[in-house]
């Protein structure tokens, strides 16, 4: 609805009698709101030709009106547009600006606030907030032309506004997503965002308001949200708090936008030397038996009973959440700027198993719902982050992937709905979750490639993050895998080619180093041990005590079929080995380019597998291990595997719930080992059984 003001108050830039509500009168009917991740923000190369490439098909109908049905008010879409246009002249391809007009007008149709920003897309502008020349790394510069990046600012966004200004108050318009979160790291920490570089991002911001007023029509006061520095809290309270832009429509018109992901909580994967993951949000959800992992952290106090006193100064705790929203609420909200929280989300643990994974599953709910109260009472809108995946669906709640849709996460979906007021849904995936976590039988990757275009240098990702492992203890790998490809000529060519490629990342710079298995070599449809040394004829790793990530590029012309990696291990000297992955509960890396699919399957592995490659020592040598032989009586069950080393080892029975109800240390021999636990316990349960870097795991049912 639109109200009359007085033609004295209107713009220059288009004087009008009318005018769309206010940001604040259009925050109270937004509701919360979702994200259509990874899909409209998908920069465009020969790489990744389509929007689709990242996995996410166009949204539907069915999609969008999935959303409304389930209690959403507002759905951001991040959007790309440097890679959809001229990089000079800044002319955005009209078939692209239809095919996003079309994403909104069905949010807009379906009776929800559609949010539309300019996302990363390669980072031509949130990688340049700088002005002439800054640093990379310790040792390396570049230069930003932030003239050049202004006037595409400028360029973009007339277009934009003019294809979206005949729309209401229900599109909002952001003028960037996360403004310098890549900045480089240094010795010293990250780049520093200065009172000089708010000042350039300002300068940026400004010049896309001034594009839309100039536009006209319902853009003259149609609401703008405005990011701080890496949409950070600190940074947004410390710089942009005192320094919004300035707005010709006058006062009442911007939002402020933040994002919200306290890292060890929300997305941190692996423990490191700094700091914990926390698993565990809130006191009802406390762990007493995993206490380094809660994210309100408790300390003991020592007398006749032990107590648990809440310590809560911890980051991303409760209080931090509390504390964070309060602060956000004075700075902005109480000064005439309702905020949009863009993103936020946490990850599911998929390691976790039985009750821990319970209460890590409950802690995201009430981590959700905090967030969803707090905006609520505040007059914040929050977009949760969704990419639609379904591997590890770590932030998945509508389902589009597939074919699939409706609703995927009903206990996360809940805790916004009752928030909001809104009765919960009938729906529960944690105790299929919880159940599914005890079932760690055998499993491998299997990877999809499906060739989307004709090129000589075709290529699918997948890699998984070690944020900065050790591995100078190691001196190779191995990958089990089954490489069934298909490559065809491209025309005018006579033959076609396939290469594995597996590649580390290392050091503070992520120094690239890879080895190609080419064609010849690969065992085709057959499984097989590629072996790699860490060294100048195999993967020369510049940084072994930092290796940020490993993966497998497959490069081919028209390629088409499956990669399947069983287990995946690093290599040590004496001939043992540590498993550095094999996927037995979940996909945990991520995947790009051409591959088109990641799930997990029961791997079809003989006994033993082809090896191909060497480390220069036969003991190196990497074989299937035998599987383990299970015995079960009343009271007792007997396991029976074969290790290829002496070594510790330690047997234990788990309940329904993953809770240790017998447990046993034992020293392991080479060869064929036997140990015995006593089980006074019926029903179904799960077995354990480690020696070294070697284990078994085992579904059984208790006599």
């Amino acid at each position: 609805m639109k109200k009359l003001i007085p033609l004295m108050a209107a713009s220059a830039f288009a004087v009008q009698a009318w005018a769309l509500p206010t940001a604040a009168e259009i925050q109270k009917q937004m509701g919360f709101g979702i994200n259509i991740g990874n899909t409209m923000e998908v920069p465009i190369s020969s790489a990744c030709p389509t929007m689709e490439c990242w996995g996410n098909p166009f949204p539907t109908a069915t999609y969008i009106k999935d959303i409304a049905d389930a209690g959403f008010g507002s759905v951001r879409i991040p959007a790309a547009w440097y890679t959809h246009a001229d990089p000079t002249t800044g002319k955005i391809n009209e078939g692209w600006l239809d095919s996003v007009y079309t994403v909104v007008k069905m949010v807009v149709d379906n009776g929800m606030y559609a949010f539309l920003n300019s996302h990363w897309d390669t980072g031509w502008l949130e990688d340049n907030v700088f002005a002439g020349t800054h640093s990379i790394s310790d040792d390396a510069v570049a230069e930003t032309d932030s003239a050049l990046v202004n006037k595409l600012q400028g360029e973009f966004w007339k277009q934009i506004a003019d294809k979206f200004k005949d729309f209401d108050e229900h599109v909002i318009f952001g003028s960037a997503n996360e403004p310098g979160v890549n900045d480089a790291w240094l010795s010293s920490g990250q780049v520093q965002f200065t009172t000089e570089r708010m000042a350039l991002l300002n300068r940026y911001h400004e010049t896309m308001i001034n594009a839309v007023r100039a536009s006209g029509g319902n853009n003259a006061t149609r609401t703008i949200a405005i990011q701080g520095p890496r949409t950070d809290e600190a940074l947004t309270l410390s710089l942009l708090a005192n320094n919004m832009p300035n707005d010709p429509a006058g006062p009442g018109y911007l939002m402020m936008e933040f994002h919200f992901y306290p890292y060890q909580f929300s997305l941190m994967k692996e423990d490191a030397d700094w700091g914990n993951c926390f698993y565990y949000w809130g006191e009802e959800n406390y762990s007493t038996t995993d206490i380094a992992h809660n994210a309100n952290r408790q300390k003991v106090i020592s007398g006749s009973d032990t107590t648990y006193v809440l310590n809560e100064n911890q980051y991303a705790g409760p209080a931090y959440t509390d504390s964070v929203f309060a602060a956000i609420k004075t700075a902005f909200v109480d000064k005439g700027y309702p905020v949009v929280i863009g993103e936020y989300a946490a990850i599911k643990r998929s390691q976790l198993t039985g009750d821990n994974l319970r209460k890590h599953l409950n802690s995201r709910v009430s981590w959700y719902k905090r967030v969803n109260e707090l905006s609520k009472e505040y007059g914040f809108v929050p977009f949760a982050w969704d990419t639609g995946a379904e591997g590890d669906a770590d932030n998945s709640i509508i389902l589009r992937q597939k074919g699939h849709s409706g609703i995927y996460d009903y206990n996360v979906l809940n805790a916004m709905r009752t928030a909001y007021g809104l009765p919960a849904l009938d729906g529960d995936i944690i105790d299929s979750l919880v159940t599914a976590s005890l079932d760690q039988s055998n499993r491998a990757v299997q990877l999809t490639y499906t060739s989307v275009r004709s090129d000589s240098s075709e290529v699918g990702t997948f890699r998984l993050n070690l944020n900065g492992a050790n591995w100078s203890n190691y001196i190779g790998v191995s990958i089990l895998a089954k490489v069934d490809l298909e490559s065809s000529p491209l025309d005018g060519v006579t033959y076609s080619w396939v290469t594995v490629s597996p590649f580390v990342m290392s050091g503070s710079a992520w120094s690239w180093s890879d080895y190609n298995i080419e064609t010849a070599d690969i065992v085709a449809g057959s499984w097989a041990n590629y072996v790699i040394s860490f060294n100048s004829t195999g993967l020369d790793i510049t940084a072994k005590n930092n290796v940020m990530a490993f993966g497998v590029n497959v490069y081919g012309t028209q390629l088409s079929g499956t990669v399947t990696i069983d287990n995946i291990l690093l290599l040590k000297a004496d001939g043992t080995a540590d498993t550095l992955a094999n996927f037995n509960k979940s996909v945990t890396g991520d995947v790009e380019g051409i591959i088109t699919d990641a799930v997990l399957v029961t791997p079809d592995v003989p006994a033993t597998a082809v090896t191909v490659g060497t480390l220069g020592i036969e003991k190196a040598t990497v074989a299937r291990a035998a599987k383990m032989n299970v015995n079960v009586q009343p009271g007792l069950v007997t396991a029976m595997y074969t290790a290829t080393s002496a070594g510790a080892g330690k047997a234990m029975l788990l309940n329904g719930l993953g809770q240790v109800i017998s447990q046993q240390n034992f020293a392991g021999k080479a060869g064929t080992n036997s140990v015995q636990l006593a089980a006074g316990f019926r029903g179904p349960a799960f077995l354990v059984v480690q020696q070294g870097s070697q284990k078994y795991t085992a579904r059984i049912n208790l006599k």
